[in-house]
């Protein structure tokens, strides 16, 4: 039986690693700065390929991570929504590091209302299907 595999990129993506990426997955879960999906969008227009996308947001604001800050969000989305080999499908957001699941939930939360106030904008090129929620701790 043969079943339709779809491979999706997770974790910090480098420029530098892009064009690998656009021909490797099926969705790069991780944006998180102007310049990357300007790069993935470069490789993509190359390779007549349309990438799904998931913005990557630092919901606990931490410093050792990369992602969009929330209150970045809108702007983000401003600023690349119009690049035409990106469709910007959702938001990945890893919480902090929490021992207790319980206190992450405020954090869900505020992604949840970042998601929810993106999908009523109604910004062409921005189709709000995926929200990913996880925390830093998923995998300890």
């Amino acid at each position: 039986m043969d079943i339709p595999v779809q491979w999706q990129m997770t974790g910090h993506l480098q420029r530098n690693k892009a064009k690998k990426a656009v021909r490797l997955f099926d969705m790069i879960e991780t944006m998180d700065s102007v310049r990357l999906a300007e790069e993935v969008n470069k490789h993509c227009a190359v390779d007549n390929k349309v990438m799904p996308v998931l913005m990557e947001v630092n919901i606990g604001k931490e410093s050792n991570k990369t992602c969009v800050l929330p209150e970045h969000v809108e702007k983000f989305i401003l600023q690349i929504h119009e690049l035409p080999n990106l469709a910007y499908s959702g938001i990945d957001d890893h919480g902090p590091l929490i021992r207790n699941p319980e206190d992450a939930r405020p954090y869900f939360k505020i992604t949840r209302s970042l998601f929810e106030d993106i999908k009523k904008r109604d910004i062409p090129h921005v189709e709000m299907r995926y929200l990913s929620m996880r925390m830093s701790n998923s995998y300890i």
